[in-house]
């Protein structure tokens, strides 16, 4: 088969969307290298993927608008995606016009929070994600949803045919797999955008509850994104007398986030929404329990390995905190429960069920 990826985002994006569309690209042609693989993207990158691929970029007239009207409009009118047997679009959109392709059209759908958390979002990108989303739900032969949360909002807020949606776990980095070990330092970890949505206030809150009952750890906050909430964030540390017991590690390399995976005691991640939590299962897969959200689909990510707890009450989280700092027990039982119920979410198993879809 010829199977094309919309791959901007795993070409470009160093985030969520594209860690997702970098590791499918990575696992799908590592594992099924029968097949061709096209890798649209809107300008060039030195990123290899395999023998079996080739980047597609914009040419004629494209090159000279915007590239991001090239990925919405002008791959349909690319001369290489007329072969195409499978276009799989990896972050919420189909190019338009696609309607008209004979190849089979996949979606990935990650979350609808533009609809559940309008607040969050101004107006003009609320309409242009509805519109991009709507149609690309509406063209495509299957949708892949990433989590049942996900697949329950396309459903209840957008009306979609519950028959074309297939939820397909999303998965991580093979190094993830192996990054293991016994030796753990004394450190709590959150791992994620500064955003509001990720409640990284109140982690510092309920950190600030507990810092006089354990004295010995510490908070390790890494990530990046919004500058004023970090500015929030670094006022609260400051006001909290916390300064000397909380860090932040801005925009880490990859080589630095297994490491600080491997070593934390204890991974905090209480955010308000979520489509999935692809951060949960790398903390899982690290050997290193997790504190997470009872109102979201983070569940399907932490299993037993995770103790979950309303994200809005900062002393239910540092109650949460305490309970696995100060009793060994709890924690070698949420490691033990946690690395057993991670391993579905292995990238072999998300390969494969990719692979049916694209050749059903």
């Amino acid at each position: 088969m010829k199977i094309g990826f919309d791959a901007k985002r795993a070409f470009h994006n160093t985030t969520g969307l594209g860690n997702y569309s970098r590791t499918l690209i990575d696992n799908i042609i590592m594992q099924y290298p029968d097949h061709e693989y096209l890798l649209y993207n809107t300008k060039s990158s030195d990123q290899t993927w395999g023998a079996n691929y080739r980047q597609v970029l914009p040419t004629g007239i494209w090159q000279s608008l915007p590239r991001a009207l090239w990925r919405t409009a002008g791959i349909t009118r690319d001369s290489s995606f007329s072969s195409l047997d499978v276009y799989h679009g990896l972050s919420h959109e189909l190019p338009y016009g696609i309607h008209l392709a004979k190849c089979k059209k996949i979606v990935t759908i990650h979350d609808l929070i533009f609809l559940k958390n309008v607040e969050s979002f101004p107006l003009m990108d609320r309409l242009s994600y509805k519109s991009k989303i709507k149609y690309a739900v509406k063209v495509a032969d299957e949708i892949v949803a990433i989590s049942e949360q996900t697949r329950q909002d396309l459903i209840e807020l957008l009306g979609v045919d519950e028959k074309k949606i297939k939820v397909v776990y999303q998965s991580c980095h093979p190094d993830y797999f192996t990054n293991t070990t016994s030796e753990k330092d004394k450190y709590l970890l959150y791992v994620g955008a500064f955003r509001e949505r990720k409640n990284v206030l109140n982690i510092i809150r309920a950190f600030a509850d507990i810092k006089d009952e354990c004295p010995e750890f510490r908070l390790i906050l890494a990530g990046g994104g919004s500058s004023q909430y970090e500015r929030q964030m670094r006022d609260l540390i400051v006001t909290s007398n916390l300064r000397d017991r909380v860090e932040i590690i801005l925009s880490p390399k990859f080589e630095k986030l297994k490491e600080l995976y491997k070593k934390a005691y204890l991974f905090v991640y209480p955010s308000l929404y979520e489509g999935f939590g692809i951060p949960v299962i790398e903390a899982l897969f690290s050997k290193t329990p997790v504190i997470s959200s009872s109102n979201t689909c983070l569940s399907e990510a932490g299993g037993k390995g995770a103790i979950y707890i309303d994200p809005y009450s900062v002393a239910k989280l540092s109650w949460a905190m305490k309970r696995v700092l100060q009793n060994r027990d709890v924690h070698q039982e949420l490691v033990s429960a946690g690395y057993e119920h991670v391993q579905q979410f292995n990238c072999r198993n998300t390969a494969a069920s990719l692979m049916e879809l694209y050749l059903k």
